[in-house]
């Protein structure tokens, strides 16, 4: 009786073990430069595309391609805990090339976390040619960690799959020393809330109703391409672009930098950025918080944010002239409504600018208005030099 008994617990022990072993993830680390497909660069020999359980960490300052092949782990972890590695080194990329597709949604909808181990490690996810990614959401920079990704060429980022987790840059509370950036030249992002009860956002260094970061900054730069940020038909509470830290917050934010910075203009006729609304916030109960837009005119003009609601305006505005003569009025953002105002404006000499009830313009004077400013300018002088 007491070996059937002990036969019966050792049996229910493996079953639990087996369980457990199951459940935890495998985590993957590369362990040389190379593709995702050659087993040598993995240090369990193989590569981590079992979308059940399998994360792929990369550090060690090594860089992975992905060609031909569609990824599969479960999590992307580019940037990671440097102890892992002889060179103490948790710096590390990806490249998603041709036909190259990292594809988190079959796991059930998973994160790609990009430079978010607090360790500061640096990650970078490098996005050309016709390269994809499916996923819910993405972290750029995070929880400590550093973190990059670059938009090039036909790739196409889908950050739709349930349409909960969006996008974050330096963004979410309670940790410091993070850097989030994207720089888009090309390509397309696609970021959608689907329940407005748990909405997707693009986040630019933003805190939640906990607050509490530290030292972060997030950049979003765009000169080509597209950005669509969008609610499910009938859903109100998503598509946001929110930059900043907010003083709503339980706790108060500080030296939190959020830029959001349009050069130029491309695809004359095409809404190439477009959300459901954009809200800037500075935490004004701490020190060093800032939310800047900005916008760098050039001979093409510049090409507007493209809102379907609503614009909350805070922080500061910076208009470049990097044209060879602009003239006009340009239109910077467009809303159904708008609310606030700028804290701070940094505009070229006489170029003034209006929060319309539908629309951000900068208006450039007429030469012989600019002459007459120049030749006050020199009259002031003068009587100064008189007195």
């Amino acid at each position: 009786m007491r070996s059937v008994m002990l036969s019966v617990c050792v049996l229910a022990l493996l079953v639990w073990t087996g369980a457990a072993l199951a459940a935890a993830p495998s985590e993957f680390y590369a362990v040389k430069d190379g593709s995702w497909t050659d087993n040598t660069v993995w240090d369990q020999g193989f590569p981590p595309d079992d979308p059940s359980d399998d994360n792929a960490w990369i550090g060690g300052g090594y860089t992975v391609t992905i060609t031909n092949h569609t990824a599969t782990p479960k999590r992307l972890r580019p940037g990671c805990d440097p102890t892992m590695y002889a060179n103490n080194n948790g710096d590390g990329t990806v490249i998603v090339g041709q036909d190259g597709v990292v594809d988190l949604t079959l796991g059930g909808a998973q994160y790609a976390y990009i430079g978010c181990h607090s360790s500061g490690a640096m990650g970078t996810v490098i996005f050309q040619d016709n390269g994809r990614l499916e996923t819910c959401g993405f972290g750029v920079g995070r929880f400590g960690g550093s973190g990059l990704v670059e938009i090039h060429d036909d790739s196409v980022l889908n950050a739709t799959e349930g349409g909960v987790c969006g996008v974050s840059l330096a963004s979410g509370r309670s940790f410091s020393g993070s850097s989030g950036t994207i720089i888009q030249d090309g390509g397309t992002l696609n970021v959608r809330n689907g329940d407005d009860d748990d909405p997707g956002y693009l986040k630019i260094a933003a805190t939640d109703w906990v607050g509490g970061l530290t030292d972060c900054t997030g950049l979003y730069e765009i000169s080509g391409g597209t950005l669509n940020v969008y609610n499910d038909p009938g859903l109100v509470n998503g598509g946001l672009i929110q930059m900043g830290a907010s003083s709503g917050s339980v706790d108060v934010s500080n030296n939190v930098k959020a830029t959001f910075h349009v050069i130029g203009a491309w695809d004359p006729g095409v809404d190439n950025i477009t959300a459901y609304s954009l809200k800037m916030y500075v935490d004004d109960r701490g020190t060093g918080n800032e939310a800047n837009l900005i916008f760098d005119i050039t001979d093409a003009g510049i090409e507007p944010i493209v809102l379907e609601a609503d614009a909350l305006f805070d922080g500061k505005l910076v208009v470049n002239d990097l044209s060879s003569g602009a003239t006009g009025t340009y239109t910077l953002v467009t809303y159904a409504s708008a609310d606030g105002d700028f804290d701070e404006v940094d505009l070229p000499s006489g170029w003034t600018y209006e929060i319309g009830s539908t629309a951000l313009t900068v208006t450039v004077p007429e030469p012989a208005t600019l002459m007459l400013l120049g030749l006050g300018g020199l009259g002031v002088l003068l009587r100064r030099k008189r007195g």
